[in-house]
């Protein structure tokens, strides 16, 4: 992977100065999707957490 494989799917805080509460979701990448799904390949499902 040419990238840190860092994501996040939901992202949420209160903003500092209104104070409202602000979230942002995020799609997992699609190159990060095939990595995960290559890693998952190579684990038997049952030692998968559940």
């Amino acid at each position: 992977m040419p990238r840190q494989a860092l994501h996040a799917y939901l992202l949420g805080f209160t903003h500092p100065i209104t104070g409202q509460w602000l979230e942002f979701e995020a799609p997992l990448p699609a190159d990060f999707a095939q990595a995960l799904a290559f890693l998952r390949s190579l684990t038997p499902t049952s030692a998968r957490p559940q």
